[in-house]
């Protein structure tokens, strides 16, 4: 749970092998769903695992999701929790992939992303312009 429209509640990316999904909170702590308007369609991925950080520099929470199998998936917050598909931003990576981790592996300030797949561990130095 994390707060992906900066409205000071908890929200909830669930993925999914089909359509992840997107619950925001509403008043008295009532998740309503807001997949089919906030998040991109036509994704229909194998989605493992996420994480949920700001990869741009904007000061937005985005999501990169890793996939079984697949194309993994970036999604960049275009504000109050809308997302774009980035993925042909990505490396090509349609291993199968089973989970992902953050840091700032290259100590540049900004977040990396380190992807285990089942043949593949990757390392996906950020390279966002400051």
């Amino acid at each position: 749970m994390l707060d992906l429209d900066l409205d000071n509640d908890k929200d909830i990316f669930v993925t999914n092998s089909g359509d992840d999904r997107l619950h925001l909170s509403e008043l008295n702590y009532k998740l309503g769903d807001v997949t089919a308007s906030n998040l991109p369609t036509g994704m229909n991925t194998d989605s493992t695992g996420s994480i949920v950080t700001d990869l741009d520099g904007d000061g937005l929470p985005d999501i990169l999701t890793v996939n079984w199998g697949q194309q993994n998936s970036l999604l960049l917050n275009a504000g109050a929790a809308f997302f774009d598909n980035f993925t042909d931003q990505l490396p090509r990576d349609t291993d199968y992939n089973y989970g992902v981790a953050m840091g700032d592996f290259d100590l540049d300030g900004d977040t990396d992303v380190f992807t285990f797949g089942t043949s593949v561990d990757r390392i996906y130095l950020n390279d966002t312009p400051k």
